[in-house]
C-alpha cells in the first residue's frame, strides 16, 4: 500500500462568533490563505488515482463550502471574494473527508502557521438503533438497551421514564420529547419496538409508521405479538 499527496491554497474570510477576551477580534471576518492538504492510499506505483485529479477534487471541495462576499478595495473597486462564514479547519477538514471519500485524511492550515488535521475513521460504524416504546415499561428498556449493546448497537432511548417513575411532565413537554424521539429515529438505521404483551400506544405507533415512511426498518421485541396494522 502506497499513499499520494496534494495541495492547493484558497484566500478566503471567515470568522469565530463566539471569540471573547483577547481573541475577541476573531469573532469578525478575517482573511487567511488556507492551504489545504489531503492525503490517499493508492494500490501501485502508476496510481490509481491521478495527482492532478485528486487536486482538482480537492480544490472544487473546498470552494464548494464558500460562498461569495463582495468587498470594497483600495481604490474603491469591488472584489469578490470566497468566505467559509464560520468554519474552523476543523470543519472544513472534515467538509472535504464527506465530499472525497477516497481521501483518509486532511491538513488545513491558516497562513501555514495555525491548523489542524483530521482522519476518516477506518472502523466500521456500528448499526444505530432508536428503541420506541411506553416509558410504563422501564426495566424492558433497560434489557432493549442491554440487549443491543451485545449486539454491537449504538443505540437511542428516552431521558426519562414518565409512567413507570409517575413523572409530572406538561403537554408542551411532551410534545417536545415525542418530536426529539422522532428525530432520533431519522438519524438511526432501524427501530425496535417494545410491545410488551402487544402492547402498542398512540405515541409509538407514529413513531413506527414515521420510520416506515422513511424506509427504516423495525424489530419487535414480541415478534408473534405484532399489531395487524404492523404486520
Amino acid at each position: 500500500m502506497m499513499e499520494i499527496r496534494v495541495s492547493t491554497t484558497v484566500r478566503a474570510l471567515h470568522c469565530w462568533p463566539e471569540a471573547s477576551g483577547v481573541r475577541e477580534y476573531l469573532k469578525h471576518s478575517h482573511m487567511h490563505d488556507f492551504r489545504v492538504t489531503a492525503w490517499a492510499d493508492v494500490n501501485h506505483a502508476d496510481r490509481d488515482i491521478e495527482f492532478h485529479d485528486l487536486r482538482d477534487d480537492l480544490q472544487a471541495a473546498l470552494i464548494s463550502r464558500a460562498s461569495y462576499k463582495r468587498l470594497t478595495g483600495d481604490r474603491g473597486e469591488e472584489v469578490v471574494v470566497y468566505d467559509f462564514g464560520r468554519a474552523s479547519c476543523e470543519d472544513l477538514g472534515n467538509w472535504i473527508l464527506g465530499k472525497m471519500p477516497h481521501v483518509k485524511r486532511v491538513r488545513v492550515m491558516e497562513d501555514a502557521d495555525c491548523g489542524a488535521e483530521v482522519y476518516r475513521d477506518s472502523r466500521p460504524r456500528p448499526p444505530v438503533v432508536t428503541i420506541c416504546g411506553s416509558t410504563r415499561f422501564k426495566q424492558a428498556w433497560l434489557d432493549a438497551m442491554k440487549l443491543l449493546e451485545e449486539e454491537g448497537c449504538a443505540s437511542f432511548m428516552v431521558g426519562s421514564f414518565m409512567h413507570a417513575d409517575q413523572e409530572e411532565i406538561s403537554e408542551e413537554a411532551k410534545i417536545a420529547f415525542d418530536e426529539l424521539h422522532k428525530r432520533k429515529i431519522e438519524m438511526s438505521d432501524w427501530i425496535y419496538v417494545l410491545n410488551v404483551d402487544g402492547y402498542v400506544g398512540r405515541s409509538t405507533a407514529g413513531e413506527i409508521r414515521h420510520a416506515q415512511a422513511l424506509g427504516k426498518g423495525v424489530r419487535f421485541l414480541e415478534p408473534d405479538k405484532v399489531p395487524e396494522e404492523f404486520r
